[in-house]
């Protein structure tokens, strides 16, 4: 995972900054990739009670008691989960650049695509 950057100095005219990276206290992926987990399996459990139905949204998950109420929702950036639901789900963090397709997505399960050692 790319998300966790390091501190470093910026250099302003005569003055040197120092300055730390927005990434560079990253939640440790394993969390990131747990709270996706928990959302696929509630998304799998509404699919299996609601045959021949749409992918379901959040607020249907929280009122049928698919999700918890103090399920994480979000990734740690503070931007919601997404998901696709054919041929099976996939739960995807978009990660800290809040870019879809970049280095630093977190998807479950895991898609084929290469990724950089954790």
């Amino acid at each position: 995972m790319v998300c966790c950057g390091s501190a470093g100095v910026v250099l302003t005219g005569a003055f040197a900054v120092w300055r730390r990276s927005p990434w560079s206290a990253c939640p440790p992926i394993a969390a990131v990739e747990n709270d996706a987990r928990v959302l696929r399996r509630a998304i799998s459990s509404w699919q299996e009670a609601h045959p021949g139905d749409l992918c379901p949204d959040l607020p249907s998950l929280r009122s049928g008691g698919f999700l918890t109420a103090n399920a994480n929702d979000s990734d740690p950036w503070g931007t919601p989960f997404r998901w696709t639901c054919a041929p099976e789900p996939i739960v995807f963090s978009i990660g800290p650049d809040r870019i879809r397709g970049t280095l630093d997505d977190v998807e479950v399960p895991r898609s084929a695509r290469a990724r950089p050692p954790e």
